[in-house]
C-alpha cells in the first residue's frame, strides 16, 4: 500500500476542479473589491492634495497680511466669475519686501487664488496659490481693524466626470490673522 502511494504522480481531476473552484471564488472576490479600491484610492489622493494645498495657501495668506498694515486694508468683492463677495484684500506693507514690493493683493479668480505684489514703475504677475477654490472671505474686525478673520473652501473633484458627489470639500472657517499697526 505504501509503495502505491509513493508512485502515485500529478493531480485528481477532483483536486484539480476544487482547485479552479478556488482560485475563481478569490479572482470573483478580487474583481468585485477592486473598483471600490480604485474610488477610495482616487478620494484619498484627492484629498491629501487638498490638504496641502490649502495649508501652504492659508500660510502664504496669513504671511503676507501680517506683514500688511492695516489702516491700509481694503476688502472687496472682485469682478470676476463667479462672484465670491468679499473675496479680495488690498494692502501696503509696513516696510517693503526684498523684492521692492510696497503693497499686495490677494483675490479669486476663475476658482484660483492668485496673490500679486505691486512695486513702483514695476508690473508683476499674478502668483496662484490655491485651486479649485470655490470661497474665499475675509472679514474685518469693526472693534479691532488689525484683527481680520480668513476663510478658505476648496472643492476638489475626484475624477474627470464633475459629478457632485464625486468632489472632495475642505472648509478652513475664520483663521484670525493680525496684521501689523500702522507706524
Amino acid at each position: 500500500m505504501m509503495k502505491s502511494l509513493m508512485n502515485r504522480r500529478g493531480l485528481t481531476l477532483v483536486e484539480m476542479l476544487l482547485t479552479a473552484a478556488i482560485v475563481a471564488v478569490v479572482a470573483a472576490a478580487f474583481a468585485l473589491m477592486l473598483p471600490s479600491n480604485i474610488t477610495f484610492l482616487q478620494r484619498t489622493r484627492v484629498r491629501q492634495q487638498v490638504l496641502v494645498q490649502s495649508r501652504q495657501c492659508m500660510e502664504a495668506i496669513q504671511q503676507a497680511m501680517r506683514n500688511g498694515m492695516a489702516r491700509t486694508l481694503v476688502i472687496s468683492t472682485p469682478n470676476a466669475t463667479p462672484i465670491v463677495p468679499n473675496s479680495r484684500v488690498d494692502f501696503a506693507f509696513k516696510s517693503p519686501l526684498a523684492s521692492g514690493a510696497t503693497s499686495y493683493a490677494i483675490y479669486v479668480a476663475e476658482k484660483t487664488v492668485y496673490a500679486q505684489e505691486f512695486a513702483p514703475g514695476v508690473t508683476r504677475a499674478p502668483k496662484a496659490l490655491a485651486s479649485n477654490v470655490t470661497g474665499l472671505m475675509f472679514t474685518g474686525d469693526y472693534r479691532d481693524p488689525s484683527n481680520v478673520s480668513v476663510t478658505l473652501r476648496i472643492d476638489a473633484p475626484w475624477d474627470s466626470t464633475n459629478m457632485p458627489g464625486r468632489v472632495s470639500s475642505l472648509i478652513i472657517p475664520n483663521q484670525l490673522v493680525r496684521m501689523a499697526e500702522a507706524p
